[in-house]
């Protein structure tokens, strides 16, 4: 909820607004290309990363919780 809260902050309510609706199209996109139907789904889906991305992550020390 803090993202939305800081779009009102510093966009105003309409620009929020167009935030969210812009969000939610982003994740039923995602959603859709994930064969995801429901967010649980979505939480199920298998987490793809190229072995560049997991050097970054392991050579920082970051932990990946699922």
């Amino acid at each position: 909820s803090r993202p939305f809260l800081n779009q009102v902050e510093q966009s105003g309510i309409t620009n929020t607004v167009d935030y969210v609706e812009s969000f939610i199209q982003h994740m039923k996109k995602i959603m859709t290309m994930l064969d995801a139907p429901n967010i649980e789904r979505l939480r199920q889906a298998d987490i793809v990363m190229s072995p560049e991305l997991i050097s970054w992550i392991n050579q920082r020390g970051l932990h990946l919780n699922r």
